[in-house]
């Protein structure tokens, strides 16, 4: 995604934005693939903070396009700041997903999440 064209205050919102749902993403992602079962608790625990931020910073993501009518920004295409989001949460859910394939023990809660 090319934001170039895109003002500061849009940049910095969804850098912002894409670093928050990185970091929970992240934490998650790590911990699904080594805590132990039986602690497994966590990681539903984070995965729900992970959800809850992912929506929230969607609409600071898009806050800026409704409030300043002045800031031309794109949500969607090329250089959007709400496709950049999207992308950058979607390859999150993705490491999430391929960190809880990859463990070495499963149960029905690690299959669950």
């Amino acid at each position: 995604q090319s934001m170039s064209q895109e003002n500061f205050l849009a940049i910095s919102i969804t850098s912002l934005s894409c670093m928050v749902v990185s970091f929970f993403g992240t934490i998650t992602c790590v911990l699904g693939y080594y805590v132990e079962l039986e602690n497994f608790d966590e990681v539903t625990q984070m995965a729900k903070v992970w959800a809850v931020a992912f929506v929230m910073f969607a609409a600071v993501t898009c806050g800026p396009s409704f409030i300043i009518r002045s800031v031309p920004t794109t949500l969607f295409g090329q250089g959007g700041c709400l496709s950049t989001y999207l992308t950058v949460s979607t390859c999150v859910a993705i490491a999430l997903t391929l960190a809880l394939r990859m463990r070495p023990t499963k149960n029905q809660a690690s299959r669950s999440v």
